[in-house]
């Protein structure tokens, strides 16, 4: 196979907004191929730049795309078929806590959800995407899109607990071990009832569910490296033990971290965004 993927860090005046971008490109006789996107706390942007493509996920949905939108955060692991023409696809990764400032929606309509920038900022989405597909480069595209989301971003006024909250994501998405929700809420100050409500509005999850996807992705991660035994990284994350571990990757991935290993090192396109 031939393709292109690279990832570019996001600028300092929007890291607090976009975790990073990145970008993807098919030769055009590479032949249909699938691309294995696991579950994310992360809701992403994409911009369909040549090409199309279709996204199934695991309850049986199926979308033929050949435009861009909004991917929201998700708890299940999608696939994302390519056909044998040649494909282009520029992407950013948000911060889980940036859709409710970006886009006035509370994040959980968005989960699991890919909806066009229509819908989402009417005109202004529209001309967003114009200017990206036919920006003359991905840095003019990094550009074009962090000023459009920055002053997104700065146009909606965010109360003290939006910002209470972001920290809180923050420090979750950190968070290795075992999640104590009580401790959390007590430390800013908030009734669990109130953080949890909170939280779910700005991130699309609740706390603890927030907290299995996030660590599934940090124990992915490792399990790419290929250095550490299963064992080890199910104790690392703070996993009940191995059967727990491999019932939790199967469930956001869709595949055991054996095979999920197997799979990444093949010449299936595995590539994380």
């Amino acid at each position: 196979m031939s393709f292109i993927f690279r990832t570019f860090a996001a600028p300092l005046n929007v890291q607090h907004i976009i975790s990073n971008f990145w970008f993807f490109e098919s030769d055009e006789g590479i032949g249909a191929y699938t691309h294995y996107a696991t579950a994310t706390v992360f809701p992403r942007i994409v911009f369909g730049l040549e090409g199309c493509f279709s996204i199934s996920s695991d309850d049986g949905r199926q979308i033929n795309l050949n435009s861009s939108g909004f991917n929201g955060q998700t708890n299940t692991f999608m696939k994302f078929t390519v056909y044998s023409k040649k494909v282009s696809v520029f992407g950013v990764v948000l911060k889980p806590y940036s859709l409710f400032s970006l886009t006035g929606h509370i994040a959980e309509i968005l989960s699991n959800e890919y909806l066009d920038f229509n819908s989402i900022w009417s005109k202004l989405g529209n001309d967003l995407e114009e200017k990206v597909v036919t920006a003359p480069n991905n840095y003019s595209r990094i550009k074009i899109i962090s000023s459009f989301l920055e002053k997104k971003w700065n146009k909606n006024c965010r109360s003290q607990g939006e910002i209470i909250i972001a920290n809180a994501v923050n420090e979750l998405i950190n968070l290795e071990g075992v999640l104590d929700i009580n401790n959390i809420s007590d430390q800013y100050s908030l009734s669990l009832r109130q953080f949890e409500r909170n939280f779910k509005k700005m991130t699309g999850f609740s706390p603890k569910h927030f907290h299995r996807i996030s660590r599934f992705e940090k124990a992915a991660d490792i399990c790419l490296e290929n250095r550490f035994k299963m064992t080890d990284i199910a104790y690392r994350f703070g996993y009940f033990d191995q059967a727990h571990f491999i019932k939790d990757f199967k469930q956001f991935s869709g595949f055991t971290p054996l095979t999920y290993q197997n799979v990444a090192s093949s010449d299936i396109v595995f590539a994380k965004t």
